[in-house]
């Protein structure tokens, strides 16, 4: 079931903060403002938006899924299969749920690096697998 559409970016950035001051697991789980403005700046970047300004998510060029986000229980399987079929096929998110959340779409672990913050979890860089 599609439960987002695309939106331009100053939609996109206004659900993105609505739904960051609705959940903080979004603010600490997810890219900043300033690093969602920065990947508009300088990639051609496809933002979809929607389902009372609750979730959404990025699609660079190149398949880069990014600012995926949801305050809508259980909505983050419709939204990673609408971005596989926007052609995302690769990510980064810190570890923990959300790495067995893409794993379950077909994401395979490819690179792990130390967060740039102590004590915080590892990035993991993940892939579409090929089937």
């Amino acid at each position: 079931m599609m439960t987002t559409s695309e939106v331009k970016f100053d939609v996109y950035m206004k659900q993105y903060a609505t739904a960051r001051l609705k959940n903080p697991l979004i603010a600490e789980n997810c890219a900043t403002y300033s690093e969602l403005e920065s990947i508009n700046k300088y990639d051609n970047v496809r933002w979809f938006g929607g389902r009372a300004n609750a979730q959404g998510f990025g699609v660079t060029e190149s398949g880069e899924l990014i600012g995926l986000f949801s305050s809508v229980p259980g909505a983050g399987n419709d939204l990673i299969a609408h971005a596989i079929s926007e052609g995302a096929i690769r990510l980064d998110c810190f570890d923990g749920y959300l790495t067995s959340l893409y794993e379950r779409h077909g994401f395979v672990e490819v690179h792990r690096a130390a967060n740039w913050n102590e004590g915080q979890p590892n990035v993991v860089y993940m892939e579409l697998q090929d089937e």
